[in-house]
């Protein structure tokens, strides 16, 4: 993580602008010497003090200022390690009035960290809460005990408040607890465990010449309460696997996708257990005009305990990715060449599996992405998703404006990024 990025995107996030910091030579190894020398006029940093425990160095009274926009993000303290940078008492202020607090910013950028919602409010309105607001607050107690409180109000739901608590074992085993209490609403909890191989496992040492393992995780979900859609369900219990590997032969990736879980579906009153699998094999290839071009093959299958309910698709797809100046346009035709069976649950019907063409078009923007995403099936010949969004992200977190205009709900919400 650029040292000098993550400073300076405290200030550009706070404001939703953007800017380059100066570069420094990266051969300095003394980051107080660094910051001193951190002055121009565009970016003016100065700290009280600076302490080195271990591999962990903490500024006291940092102050990071953006002169041309009067903008300055003050800190009591800073910790700051490789892929791990807690913020406390941050203060933002723009012509030197206040416009934002909070008492602890948490960014962790080590491998396989589970995402927490930005110390921000977030907002909207969806089928299940009604108009709702959200208030979130992170909190740290030491490099693999943290989390996130919040608290809030919904149209539907009444007043609400929980948290989110995060336990790191080691970068290969992390567990996350998210409980979320409302008025008129039953308790919410969600538990998961992930283990994250980081490297192949010992079983495939014979084949590690011919693969390269890109991410590999084992994951334990219960979730009593989820909101999927329009449909409310319950996973009494999941097990999934993820993994994708860069194969030597013919220079091809494999995606894989498989899950076991047991299902209540308390909107239709189905249960059962489900298990489902689905795997891609692509290609990369360099094209003309076009940053990305991928074709890929691929095999969905889900089988239910509820017989003689099952299903199979089989499907060839092929996306790209092309940059025009300000604009990004990312799109992906998908063809099904053989759909078989069908689902007791309604959320499984939820997605359309018909052969579709999904297309994203963006303009970024002094750091802003403003854009428009659609999915249209051939079909049918129609639209059946079309969403606008807002978005201001950079390495470290994201800030989300959305508006579903098929299903006319909307939302603005902050969240960190995953390493």
């Amino acid at each position: 993580m650029n040292k000098f990025h993550f400073w300076l995107g405290i200030v550009v996030l706070a404001a939703g602008l953007s800017a380059q910091p100066v570069v420094v030579s990266s051969n300095i190894t003394d980051l107080g010497a660094e910051l001193e020398t951190v002055s121009s006029d565009i970016l003016e940093v100065t700290f009280n003090r600076l302490v080195e425990e271990k591999n962990t160095k903490i500024f006291y009274d940092l102050s990071v200022g953006l002169k041309p926009l009067k903008l300055r993000a003050d800190f009591a303290r800073l910790s700051y390690h490789p892929d791990l940078a807690v913020a406390f008492h941050p203060r933002l202020s723009w012509f030197d009035v206040p416009v934002y607090y909070a008492p602890t910013m948490i960014l962790d950028y080590r491998p396989n960290a589970f995402s927490i919602p930005a110390p921000l409010p977030e907002f909207g309105n969806n089928i299940f809460s009604g108009a709702y607001w959200r208030w979130n607050v992170n909190y740290f107690w030491q490099d693999n005990l943290y989390g996130n409180l919040h608290f809030g109000q919904a149209e539907e739901k009444g007043a609400g408040y929980g948290f989110q608590q995060i336990v790191r074992f080691s970068d290969a085993s992390q567990m996350t607890y998210i409980n979320q209490n409302w008025q008129y609403w039953p308790t919410q909890e969600e538990f998961s465990w992930e283990y994250s191989f980081l490297e192949i496992p010992s079983f495939n040492a014979k084949y590690a010449d011919r693969i390269r393992n890109e991410f590999n995780s084992l994951r334990i979900t219960r979730i009593n309460y989820e909101e999927h859609g329009e449909d409310l369900l319950m996973r009494e219990f999941e097990l999934s696997y993820i993994g994708n590997f860069k194969l030597n032969w013919q220079k091809v990736t494999l995606y894989t996708n498989n899950i076991y879980a047991s299902i209540n579906e308390l909107t239709s009153a189905q249960a059962g257990y489900r298990w489902a699998s689905l795997s891609e094999l692509y290609r990369e290839y360099e094209v003309p005009y076009l940053e990305e071009f991928r074709p890929g093959l691929g095999y969905d299958t889900v089988k239910y305990s509820l017989h003689p309910y099952s299903w199979h698709r089989v499907y060839s797809y092929i996306e790209g990715q092309k940059k025009f100046w300000l604009w990004t346009g990312d799109w992906r035709v998908t063809d099904y060449i053989d759909q078989r069976g069908g689902s007791p649950f309604n959320y499984d019907n939820e997605e359309n599996y018909d052969d579709n063409v999904r297309t994203m078009v963006w303009l970024n923007l002094w750091g802003f992405d403003l854009g428009q995403t659609v999915q249209y099936s051939i079909y049918r010949g129609s639209i059946y998703t079309m969403i606008y969004f807002l978005r201001l992200k950079t390495s470290s977190w994201f800030i989300d404006f959305s508006y579903n205009r098929t299903k006319e709900e909307w939302g603005v919400s902050g969240q960190m990024i995953n390493f």
